[in-house]
């Protein structure tokens, strides 16, 4: 007997059966008997391949920024690619992100959004805010944002001061009274950009306490100021 088993002996039989044959034909029985091993192989590959590379390009965020209830016909990746090219930051390393889809009009839509940013938030993914009256003192009152009296250094702060926007914690967050954004209601970038186009609400902006780019969003802070 050939082998040590009946898997052996199936092995040895089919590797004699391929004597003779052309390598056309091995080459269609080998894909024919292990192509789930090589299908499964090459799934592997193809995902670590797509590893490697999600790796090596991978960008350093520098400023994220969100919008909640904004126009949604508004292209605001131009403005801030516009923005990106006043930095020193290398392009093929770096990279600022803007997000205008956190968008609150009905349940639904409140509790899938409420959880993606309440995430993105807990995970330092967002730096900057900018919202309506309504949803940005809904997160006001929860402490969401920096004092931005104690961030910002004198001359910067003063230069906002008439704009500063107080609000008042819910005990729950400590009951403190802080400068949690800035009105922005009528610079340019937000009446002639029809950002909040349609909206009533005075629109403030925020730097949020988990930001990993403090000095980042204070710049963007003047450049939108300036705009």
């Amino acid at each position: 007997m050939k082998g040590n088993s009946l898997k052996d002996e199936i092995k040895i039989s089919r590797m004699e059966g391929l004597q003779g044959k052309s390598n056309w034909y091995k080459f269609k029985y080998y894909v024919y008997y292990y192509k789930i091993p090589v299908i499964v192989g090459i799934g592997v590959l193809v995902f670590l391949i797509s590893l490697v590379h999600s790796i090596v390009t991978a960008k350093d965020t520098v400023l994220s920024v969100a919008l909640l209830n904004a126009n949604q016909e508004v292209e605001y990746s131009l403005f801030l690619d516009e923005y990106f090219q006043t930095t020193d930051y290398d392009a093929g390393k770096t990279e600022m992100r803007i997000d205008a889809s956190y968008c609150f009009y009905d349940n639904y839509s409140n509790y899938q959004n409420e959880q993606r940013f309440f995430v993105a938030t807990a995970a330092e993914q967002i730096d900057v805010v900018i919202g309506s009256k309504e949803i940005f003192e809904k997160y006001a009152d929860m402490g969401y944002f920096i004092d931005l009296s104690k961030l910002m250094d004198a001359d910067t702060y003063s230069k906002y001061s008439d704009r500063a926007h107080t609000t008042s914690l819910t005990e729950e967050y400590g009951g403190n009274t802080e400068v949690s954004g800035m009105d922005i209601t009528n610079w340019d970038c937000i009446s002639k950009l029809k950002w909040y186009e349609g909206s009533d609400e005075p629109v403030y902006i925020g730097i949020v306490c988990e930001s990993k780019n403090k000095e980042q969003a204070i710049d963007f802070i003047n450049y939108l100021s300036e705009y």
